[in-house]
């Protein structure tokens, strides 16, 4: 009887270590599992497909090995196009093609190498239209053809801007590979500001942006995206055109301050939402939303756009002490300003993968690192056994009691 009454205080001691190693054992594999939410507002103002840049879906690309006959076959086209505005035109063709490339090739595993390639030569096409746009001797105002060509050029740029927001989100894990699209993105930019600037009159820079930026589709937060489009701009353009484009950015302010006022509060306060989760350079980010502010909104949709100003601050600042702390394993690689943020394996919450990468630091999730809290379950008393008084269980109870048997030897 002893025997057996020692063996059942094993069994319920050992059920129970197992329950709390099973419990534990939940928590972590739940954690480790990806933290995926779609906003569909996010999708809708990122997500650029071949058919909004008006070129046909890839079925070839730079990965596969007869992509040279394609190759091949753009440079016949280009030198049997003698018109001068059709030729800049199959350049923009070009261009879009190249980059919906680099957006295939982003989807597939191990091609990330290729990507970068591809965005280099979407920057090289934009760079031939600007060459080519320098010796027209005509302005969109002289030439109805020209002028047609600027609308194109200008609503497929701001596409393209956002298709790259998005491609250096997909790729924040790969340093070589930022480099390559945030460089070629703010060359491309560039050119497209010194087209703009000597295709169009000064004053109506503003008209020309803003009717392309409405004709793009998007989210009921799209302007948000257009005016940090806008403030990039800014910066690479030529000085005489910067205050046009400043003129520009105050009509989107403007549309996006009063979309807002107008929103329900809940569309307000999915406003922040969207802000968390859509790509881009947070410090512009940051900028689009203190102007956002200074337009004097209601008290309701200040505060709201002051919580979402300070989240963003915070995310700029971690960014900048992952960028301090990381400097050596930097060494000129760039990541970018993107919130995107993963836990990593030592317990540490990263701005993006970029920074998790050079620290040396495996993903174990993605999303800000959390403090798990394992609750222990109950236990319940295990009734004692009031044992019949003969004298057979008054020598057991005893036992029980004052034990004198030394367990371990």
């Amino acid at each position: 009887m002893k025997k057996i009454l020692f063996l059942i205080s094993i069994f319920i001691i050992s059920g129970l270590f197992l329950a709390n190693s099973v419990l534990a054992q939940e928590v972590e594999t739940g954690d480790i599992e990806e933290e995926v939410e779609e906003i569909e507002e996010v999708t809708m103002d990122e997500d650029i497909t071949a058919e909004d840049l008006e070129v046909s879906d890839p079925k070839v690309l730079p990965d596969n090995p007869f992509y040279f006959v394609k190759n091949f076959w753009r440079g016949v086209r280009a030198t049997f196009t003698f018109n001068k505005v059709k030729k800049v035109e199959l350049r923009l063709r070009y261009a879009s093609e190249r980059l919906i490339e680099a957006k295939k090739l982003a989807e597939k595993t191990g091609r990330e190498e290729f990507v970068g390639k591809a965005v280099e030569k979407y920057q090289k096409e934009m760079e031939k239209i600007k060459v080519r746009v320098e010796k027209f001797k005509e302005k969109a105002a002289d030439n109805p053809k020209i002028d047609k060509f600027l609308d194109k050029f200008t609503e497929k740029t701001m596409k393209q801007q956002r298709l790259m927001d998005k491609l250096e989100k997909q790729l924040s894990d790969k340093p070589e590979v930022l480099e390559k699209i945030r460089s070629n993105k703010e060359r491309a930019l560039e050119h497209f500001g010194e087209v703009m600037n000597r295709l169009e009159e000064k004053d109506k820079i503003p008209e020309r942006l803003d009717k392309n930026l409405e004709k793009i589709k998007g989210s009921k937060f799209k302007n948000f995206k257009n005016l940090e489009v806008l403030i990039r701009l800014e910066n690479k353009v030529p000085e005489q055109a910067k205050e046009a484009i400043q003129r520009a950015q105050e009509n989107v302010l403007k549309r996006l301050h009063g979309n807002l006022e107008k929103m329900a509060p809940e569309d307000q306060e999915k406003f922040g939402n969207y802000l968390d989760k859509v790509g881009g350079d947070q410090s512009i980010q940051l900028k689009a939303l203190e102007r956002l502010k200074a337009e004097n909104p209601t008290p309701v949709l200040r505060q709201r756009i002051e919580q979402n100003r300070i989240q963003v601050q915070e995310r700029v600042q971690n960014i900048e002490k992952d960028t301090i702390q990381l400097k050596e394993q930097i060494q000129g690689r760039v990541c970018v300003a993107l919130w995107d943020p993963i836990c990593g394996k030592n317990g540490k919450t990263y701005s993006n993968a970029c920074f998790a990468k050079l620290a040396g630091v495996e993903i174990a999730y993605k999303g800000k690192c959390r403090v798990v809290k394992i609750e222990k379950p109950e236990i319940e008393a295990v009734p004692r056994l009031e044992p019949k008084p003969d004298a057979t269980n008054i020598q057991l109870k005893n036992l029980i009691e004052e034990p004198k048997v030394e367990l371990g030897r």
